[in-house]
């Protein structure tokens, strides 16, 4: 059986990489067009997201965490 070891920073790239583009550009884009945050990031957005990052985005991180040490 081959060693495994977790890459935390793949780990984290990925996260931040999503939560940067999901959350804070239109954070960003609502700031700088006077919107209001809330209309934005209505509740069927924020449930989407949620549903996203818990079902695809972090089981895809930690599976390119996961590296063979050679």
């Amino acid at each position: 059986m081959k060693n495994k070891k977790f890459s935390w920073k793949d780990f984290w790239e990925i996260i931040g990489s999503y939560l940067f583009t999901i959350l804070l550009l239109p954070a960003i884009y609502s700031l700088t067009t006077a919107q209001v945050v809330s209309s934005v990031f209505d509740e069927k957005y924020l449930i989407d997201i949620i549903v996203l990052f818990c079902v695809i985005i972090v089981p895809f991180a930690v599976y390119k965490g996961i590296r063979k040490r050679k």
